[in-house]
């Protein structure tokens, strides 16, 4: 199955493709309301999914302001093998947050 990112980038397209089609050919047999009206939900299908991109882009901030806070809790935990665990594990999750970032 794909990620949603994925499939975002191809109902994007789509949507380009035809709010193109429909804008730029005038050579269909349909008539001016249907291309109106063809044109109007392919604008509206591609200011949908840039907004769901931006969502999705932003999710993993929010885990990463999770993590933060969750390491925040943590100071209050007494020093030792427990709390040494607990953040060596936070640790091995930022490293993979971080890897494909740079």
């Amino acid at each position: 199955m794909k990620h949603s990112i994925e499939k975002f980038h191809e109902i994007s397209s789509k949507a380009f493709d035809e709010t193109s089609h429909y804008k730029f050919n005038k050579n269909i047999d349909v008539t001016d309301k249907y291309r109106k009206g063809r044109i109007a939900s392919s604008e509206w299908v591609s200011k949908v999914v840039y907004i769901f991109m931006q969502k999705e882009k932003n999710l993993l901030t929010e885990f990463q302001e999770e993590l933060n806070i969750q390491r925040e809790k943590f100071k209050n935990i007494k020093e030792g093998d427990y709390k040494k665990g607990l953040l060596d594990e936070l640790e091995v999750i930022e490293e993979i947050l971080n890897r494909d970032i740079l």
